[in-house]
């Protein structure tokens, strides 16, 4: 027996240990709730199906529930990506595009539904059809209805997306709809553009790190409504102001050992009127986290308002609104809930919506308003 052979077999039982007890740290390993360097939920455990489908998903299930559990997996992830972000100027995440001056912004196509359709003008299409449907049924039923559809940080902050993505582009299924929304009479529209792009050479409006406005780019929109939603916006010595830190969602999406905060002024109204109601169950297919947002300012000579909205509409946008009417009841849904507008009985209803939504997802079922 030569020496090879006892090296072979040993290199191959030290691998096959390295195989066996990687596997068991990893069935035995609970990553949490979620994964520490990528903030999201770890893999499922798979199971087994006799259906067809089912049992072709099963191996690329096992896989992932696997590399979820995979021992050291967050310090391996970060050091690629400390390697790759700080040592060679590009970006951990397919989904994240590196700007200049430290700005961050999204891949709006890698955020395309699957399955839906990808023509623009179809999109466009179905998008402005659910519109009017919705605003149909409001006027119906003496319910004014406003459309607020949220501008990209690439529309906004273009000189610092990097060189090549600035050149000019194929119009999407959202730049069709703003440009008919502008040339529309019908449809109520209130266009943030204008309004971000002229204040943001008094300070920022949009975060470096996050996909979202901030503080400031949040006020702006809210008093841009204004006119549309038939009040006075408050003057700036309503509010008040304390500095935060945030880590941004794209900063987290790069997976860095130790990504950088982000210093802001979170802003919030300096003497509220409108109380905020205990969150409560909202009953629709569409709602996105199952809690609506109900404020009362007990006014009666105010007009009632519901407003379905994303997450932008949380950087102060909300609370401000609230102030303006007896009841804001603010429910995160990109479709239109039927039953919720029929229980608050509003005035007005506001749709606000992220524009990157309209190129990936065609309008909800929900969103179909029977006649």
């Amino acid at each position: 027996m030569d020496s090879r052979w006892i090296f072979d077999r040993a290199l191959i039982s030290v691998f096959l240990g390295a195989l066996f007890i990687s596997g068991a740290l990893a069935v035995a390993r609970s990553p949490g709730e979620l994964l520490p360097a990528e903030y999201r939920r770890p893999a499922s455990p798979p199971k087994l199906s006799r259906h067809l489908g089912a049992m072709k998903r099963f191996p690329a299930a096992c896989e992932a529930y696997f590399s979820d559990r995979l021992p050291w997996r967050e310090r391996l992830l970060t050091s690629r990506a400390d390697c790759e972000v700080n040592g060679f100027g590009v970006s951990s995440s397919d989904k994240v595009i590196l700007g200049r001056d430290g700005w961050l912004f999204l891949d709006e196509k890698k955020e395309e539904g699957v399955g839906q359709p990808r023509d623009p003008a179809e999109q466009c299409r179905q998008w402005l059809t659910a519109f009017r449907r919705r605003q149909a049924w409001c006027a119906t039923r003496g319910i004014d209805y406003v459309l607020l559809p949220t501008p990209e940080k690439q529309a906004i902050y273009p000189e610092f997306l990097p060189t090549a993505w600035q050149h000019l582009r194929a119009p999407t299924a959202a730049d069709r709809l703003v440009a008919l929304l502008r040339a529309d009479g019908d449809l109520c529209f209130v266009d943030l553009e204008p309004a971000l792009r002229t204040a943001k050479s008094g300070g920022q409006v949009y975060f470096r790190t996050d996909t979202h406005w901030n503080e400031r780019g949040g006020l702006i929109s809210y008093r841009a409504c204004g006119p549309a939603l038939g009040f006075q916006p408050m003057n700036e010595d309503a509010f008040t102001s304390v500095p935060r830190t945030l880590l941004g969602d794209l900063n987290r999406m790069l997976c860095l050992s130790h990504p950088p905060g982000e210093p802001f002024e979170q802003i919030t109204v300096r003497a509220p009127q409108a109380r905020r109601r205990s969150a409560e169950p909202v009953q629709g297919p569409s709602v996105a986290d199952n809690v609506e947002r109900v404020w009362e300012t007990g006014d009666k000579r105010l007009r009632r308002a519901v407003i379905f909205h994303d997450s932008y509409a949380k950087v102060a946008m909300l609370q401000a609104l609230a102030e303006h009417f007896e009841t804001l009841a603010a429910v995160p849904t990109l479709s239109f809930e039927e039953e919720v507008v029929a229980r608050f009985q509003p005035d007005v209803v506001v749709q606000q919506f992220a524009l990157r939504r309209i190129n990936g997802m065609a309008p909800p079922e929900a969103a179909k308003p029977k006649d």
